[in-house]
């Protein structure tokens, strides 16, 4: 056999050996990030989607022989959705404005001395009527709301002395005392509820499921030993979190926890009104059997937890590599405000120790067009959290 026929052939086997192997594509692994110093090939499968229930890694030499494959089963975590409704009492009424009012015919230019004199002459000419629909509106008049069902409805939000108040649209007729009239009225009202005392029930008429699925995340690193500030974003690494020659890569997890205390309270942390039955406003909450919280951890190629990384509130980190040290940054947001903290962490035990943080300063998230959070300098089009929308050239 020729030289040349030997070597096409041997080539020939190489290209074959590296197709047999599916994936999402090829990566390269720079060489600062491995402990041989060499650059190394590899691909997945599995890693970009968080619905595939496994991801899969295989290395490669230089002549793109395979070396090794690993993997990971990404793990499912499910809740089931609780519905909750409850009826709340209003306590206060007041009016922002009247969309229609006229006086009737019915007690024209009668005196009506006192609350139950009134009572008694609108009972008598309207069969339709209880004690129960009558009431003293804001402006101390006497009143009674239309009879039927329709007398009141929940109206949405509207503004009221700058703010976003819940309103209720209310039909009622209300006795003039300086013109001795009966007036017709629909009044747009902003109310006050109890909250405090809601008898919950289960909603069975409404059901559903939450689903968090792990996923591979990006090892981000900027490493300052090298070519000044060369960053690096891949799925493996093998010596940024410990000296041995297994490879190591980012898993965002979850973990179960307690069910909020804090939470499905109040009309801006999880209560939702919607609609009224009887005169009450429907009052609604989701709940969970079970509730999880995210996490970052490193998982090695034999799929041992290795660390857990404080990731802060949006589970990513960014890693620094400086005089031959590594560290993990995050931030923390809260109303509106980001501390930024600085860990250190120790390769040989897998510990990781907080270094610093600063005050809590203005600033928010900023996420790519996927949803995905990214760096405030980020290339391209990104979305501040709260929906602001910029381009970074």
């Amino acid at each position: 056999m020729s030289a040349m026929l030997a070597v096409g052939l041997a080539a020939s086997a190489q290209t074959q050996e590296a197709l047999k192997v599916k994936g999402d594509g090829f990566y390269f692994l720079s060489k600062h990030l491995t402990v041989t110093g060499k650059a190394t090939p590899y691909s997945t499968i599995g890693t970009e989607y968080s619905s595939n229930q496994l991801a899969e890694f295989t290395v490669y030499n230089e002549s793109f022989n395979k070396v090794k494959s690993f993997s990971y089963p990404l793990r499912t975590f499910e809740a089931k959705s609780i519905y909750m409704k409850a009826l709340a009492d209003i306590t206060k009424k007041t009016v922002i404005e009247y969309w229609d009012r006229w006086p009737i015919e019915l007690g024209k230019g009668s005196d009506f001395a006192t609350f139950d004199d009134f009572k008694l002459f609108v009972l008598q000419n309207n069969a339709d009527l209880s004690s129960t629909d009558f009431f003293i509106d804001q402006d101390g008049n006497f009143s009674y709301h239309k009879s039927g069902k329709d007398w009141i409805s929940y109206e949405g939000y509207k503004i009221m002395d700058d703010k976003d108040v819940p309103t209720v649209r209310q039909q009622y007729y209300y006795y003039n005392k300086d013109e001795k009239a009966i007036y017709y009225c629909t009044a747009i009202m902003a109310v006050e509820m109890d909250l405090d005392h809601l008898a919950w029930t289960v909603d069975d008429s409404q059901s559903g499921s939450l689903t968090c699925t792990e996923r591979i995340m990006n090892t981000e690193l900027e490493d300052y030993d090298i070519a000044c500030n060369e960053g690096s974003s891949d799925y493996i690494t093998q010596n940024v979190f410990n000296d041995d020659d297994k490879y190591e890569f980012l898993v965002k997890s979850y973990k179960q926890v307690d069910a909020p205390t804090d939470g499905n309270t109040t009309l801006t942390n999880g209560l939702l009104i919607d609609g009224m039955e009887n005169g009450k406003l429907v009052i609604r909450k989701q709940e969970q059997d079970k509730y999880y919280e995210g996490y970052t951890k490193i998982v090695n190629e034999d799929g041992k937890d290795l660390l857990t990384l404080p990731a802060g509130d949006e589970n990513y980190v960014d890693l620094y590599r400086l005089n031959g040290k590594t560290y993990v940054g995050t931030e923390e947001y809260s109303n509106g405000e980001t501390t930024y903290v600085l860990y250190l962490l120790d390769t040989v035990s897998s510990g990781i120790t907080e270094l610093a943080r600063t005050n809590a300063v203005k600033g928010m998230p900023t996420y790519n067009l996927q949803g995905m959070k990214v760096r405030k300098d980020a290339k391209g089009v990104v979305i501040q959290r709260g929906g602001k929308k910029y381009i970074n050239k």
